[in-house]
């Protein structure tokens, strides 16, 4: 009561005349008071905190965009924060300033997720430790339909060894476009808890048809992939000349996106790349990515991509 006093500018005996009923040693939170009509029209403004910067360190296999999905905060607002850091060129060791709304955030609580009637195909999800204590999960997302589907997530459920339960986590896309007869893995994080995933039950959480009208996606030409797999099989380097199918058409934005499994068919390693040019009509963008495995060695590389008007 004292500190109210002090912040409305009243006497600490006038304030307590006005409540009679309250006693100052055991005020809860929510109690109401009177603020006596001679206290000041404004209050004096609490000072503001300016939060620490989180950060957060590169480390072998990391990129920008596997980062802002595990701090859940968006890719373009990670690089906002960032300006200095070239996404494409970030080496081990770069110190990323992590947004504050990546603190602020919460996780988007499952009965928020609208579920769809599109019926999905969802593989065996991969889930593997990282060095931090956390662990990657990667679930194959296969779309059989006749259409394409876009912003596919599901819920990921899992329990520990011992059968306790741990927080819900929402797998998201790398890419937003999910075509007729393609997979793709969609990627959750569990950060460590001192127990880690043991168990995992999948649920898909939406997918959305994708209109017609307006045009959201352009079509690209067909990709002639060069992949190189390295000898020790934890590392493998895509390359390719990105072109639009349509030759009066050009995109703002185009991704390119590598898969790498390991010789039992699961999800081990993802790695996009994004332009930071548009592609012009007729034109042509080379992209090149090296993608690592967080878990056994990649044997086979599938490769992906998509482009926005």
């Amino acid at each position: 009561m004292w500190g109210i006093a002090i912040r409305y500018k009243v006497g600490f005996q006038e304030l307590k005349d006005a409540n009679p009923s309250v006693d100052p040693r055991m005020m809860s939170v929510g109690t109401v008071l009177i603020i006596p009509a001679s206290a000041a029209a404004t209050p004096t403004p609490l000072p503001t905190l300016t939060p620490t910067p989180m950060t957060h360190t590169v480390q072998k296999g990391e990129d920008m965009w596997g980062i802002a999905i595990r701090y859940k905060v968006g890719f373009q607002e990670l690089k906002d924060a960032n300006p200095s850091v070239d996404p494409r060129m970030m080496s081990v060791g770069t110190v990323l300033i992590i947004p504050a709304s990546a603190a602020a955030t919460p996780t988007v609580p499952v009965e928020e997720l609208s579920a769809t009637p599109v019926g999905l195909q969802l593989g065996q999800a991969n889930c593997l430790p990282e060095a931090s204590g956390g662990t990657w999960c990667f679930l194959p997302v296969t779309n059989p339909e006749s259409f394409a589907v876009e912003n596919v997530t599901a819920v990921l459920r899992a329990v520990d060894a011992g059968g306790n339960p741990l927080p819900d986590q929402v797998a998201n896309p790398p890419l937003n476009l999910l075509l007729p007869g393609e997979t793709l893995p969609l990627l959750a994080f569990f950060p460590s808890t001192g127990a880690q995933p043991a168990q995992i039950n999948a649920e898909l959480a939406s997918a959305v048809p994708v209109p017609t009208e307006p045009t959201r996606y352009l079509g690209l030409a067909q990709i002639q992939p060069r992949v190189q797999i390295a000898a020790d099989g934890l590392s493998a380097t895509l390359s390719a000349t990105l072109k639009l199918a349509s030759p009066d058409a050009q995109a703002s934005q185009v991704w390119l996106l590598g898969v790498g499994y390991d010789a039992a068919g699961r999800v081990v390693g993802v790695r996009r790349w994004e332009s930071t040019e548009a592609l012009p009509v007729g034109g042509a963008l080379d992209a090149e990515l090296t993608l690592y495995s967080a878990g056994d060695p990649i044997t086979r590389v599938a490769v992906l991509a998509e482009a926005r008007p």
